[in-house]
């Protein structure tokens, strides 16, 4: 059984093009289809459907965890070798989600490949929950999520503080800090995806009930919305400081996001993670 037909399928579905994984692998496309039907005849089944997508059949999407974790096996392989041989390479896969991919991976990623210029980076951009499937299918080798998941293992990597984004005409008690009193009864738009196990629970601490006229993932969208004058919204510190039409104030009481790393419980530690996860330490 090859694993070099593993990986070929593997990078056909995660670019979901065959001409795009013969690209990847700087393979002809007739070279990446064979690979595939090669697979599929060593172990008897059809993985893919035939009907002009890439798309699994499905029993292959039973097997496309195995098949991740196959893949995966190899590429760490690869790094113990290099390793061995005091060579520091590998590629990385991380799932992030908008927000801290753009604010804060992004400059960190910058400062690890001086540092590294032999490990590269495939970043899966998606929400929460999508980082988390991504995890649990061996899709990628590391994942940013906002709580701690008993799933993985975890370890925090970034506090980021909310604050307030109103709209230019909105009077608050003092200048430049909103309280969550102020909120009450108040047009509110609810950021989703993870940012309400936070702010929910403050509401009902605080015993405020803001009118939620909207709840939307996208900071941008509520963004929008806000300087629209259709209501006050929370978001992150660092998503504000990048992009923002609107006014924005501290909050009180402080409250702020736990990022944290997760990786699959179980699954071997690259050589390329190991130094990933001392430099995030230094941070």
């Amino acid at each position: 059984m090859s694993i070099h037909h593993y990986t070929v399928f593997h990078a056909v579905i995660e670019s979901g093009s065959f001409t795009k994984a013969a690209q990847k692998l700087a393979l002809s496309q007739p070279a990446v289809s064979h690979s595939v039907r090669a697979l599929e005849k060593e172990l008897g089944i059809q993985l893919l459907k035939r009907n002009g997508k890439v798309e699994l059949t499905e029993i292959g999407e039973a097997l496309i965890p195995h098949i991740n974790e196959i893949v995966s096996k190899q590429e760490h392989i690869t790094q113990v070798i290099d390793e061995v041989q005091n060579i520091k390479k590998g590629t990385i896969r991380i799932g992030s989600f908008p927000s801290i991919t753009s604010t804060v991976l992004a400059p960190l990623l910058g400062s690890f490949r001086i540092q590294y210029p032999g490990i590269t980076f495939s970043i899966y951009d998606g929400g929460y929950e999508e980082v988390q499937q991504w995890l649990s299918t061996n899709s990628i080798d590391l994942g940013f999520l906002p709580y701690e998941n008993k799933k993985f293992n975890t370890q925090l990597f970034y506090q980021d503080e909310y604050v307030a984004i109103l709209p230019s005409n909105f009077q608050t008690n003092k200048e430049d800090i909103l309280s969550i009193e102020e909120l009450d009864q108040q047009s509110f738009i609810l950021p989703l995806d993870g940012c309400e196990k936070v702010i929910l629970p403050l509401f009902k601490e605080y015993n405020v009930s803001p009118n939620i006229e909207y709840e939307l993932k996208n900071s941008l969208s509520i963004m929008g919305l806000v300087s629209e004058g259709l209501g006050i919204s929370l978001i992150p510190k660092e998503t504000a400081e990048i992009v923002t039409q609107t006014r924005v104030m501290s909050f009180r009481p402080l409250v702020s996001r736990n990022i944290y790393i997760g990786i699959k419980k179980g699954n071997a530690i690259t050589p390329a993670i190991k130094e990933f996860l001392k430099f995030v330490e230094v941070r």
